[in-house]
């Protein structure tokens, strides 16, 4: 669940995590349950999200914030997908803290922390929050909700999400050519989903390419959710290797 960076216009795309990981070793398969056993249901489960804190300059700063998100945003300031932004702000003594950006008025996502004005400003109606998320005026009758939020090795910043943890399902299909290791999960509307592998333990994550039908290459890279239930396909040649699918968040 690391964070890699890629260009997107003016925003930037990172990993955000994965649901669960499939270890093939000597042609077996086994799975790895990495965030609440779920299935392949919707079910409120929270997920880890992992960010590195070198990625955002503005953590480094008294006051600093920023606002990322899996969804993007519409033009009303809501999301368009289950998920708000989230608020990671810097406090006193290096403290971080992680807010829902959802305004508890009427739902739109309120901006990052303005230093000037002293508080996050809802957009649409005008509702102003503490750098802590604490109602300071305006329509919103209370403060903006919280996640557990912990700094990690390596400077790994992970925050609970609420229903963001999902299950990855994995099987081995043959043919008579060639083997195949099928992923199922269900795969939420509006978010993007990219596979990524890694031949040990200790290595790195990379990305993986993946096709929707077994009889087809494997030629994409991401796909976009749609509230179903998502198989894919990935080449299975070497008979070892970890398996995750991942959803990309942005700097909103």
């Amino acid at each position: 669940m690391r964070a890699t960076i890629q260009n997107s216009r003016r925003q930037f795309v990172k990993v955000l995590a994965y649901g669960g990981v499939a270890s093939v070793t000597g042609g077996q398969l086994f799975e790895q349950k990495i965030h609440a056993d779920v299935g392949v249901e919707f079910i409120s489960n929270p997920g880890k999200l992992r960010v590195r804190r070198d990625d955002f300059p503005a953590l480094n700063t008294l006051n600093g914030s920023v606002r990322i998100g899996v969804n993007p945003l519409r033009s009303n300031h809501q999301p368009n997908g289950t998920f708000h932004p989230i608020l990671i702000n810097r406090l006193e003594n290096d403290e971080l803290i992680a807010l829902s950006a959802e305004c508890t008025h009427a739902s739109c996502a309120v901006r990052t922390y303005n230093d000037q004005a002293g508080a996050h400003i809802c957009p649409c109606h005008g509702s102003r929050f503490g750098i802590d998320g604490a109602r300071l005026s305006g329509p919103a009758p209370f403060a903006l909700d919280r996640y557990p939020i912990s700094l990690r090795e390596n400077g790994i910043i992970e925050i609970e999400v609420p229903r963001l943890g999902f299950t990855v399902n994995g099987c081995i299909e043959k043919t008579e050519s060639h083997s195949l290791l099928k992923l199922e999960f269900p795969a939420r509307r509006s978010l993007t989903y990219q596979v990524v592998k890694k031949e040990g333990i200790t290595e790195s994550w990379t990305p993986a390419l993946f096709s929707r039908d077994p009889s087809s290459e494997a030629e994409q890279n991401e796909l976009q959710g749609d509230d179903t239930i998502t198989s894919i396909y990935v080449p299975h040649e070497h008979g070892n290797g970890f398996y995750g699918v991942e959803i990309k968040y942005q700097l909103l």
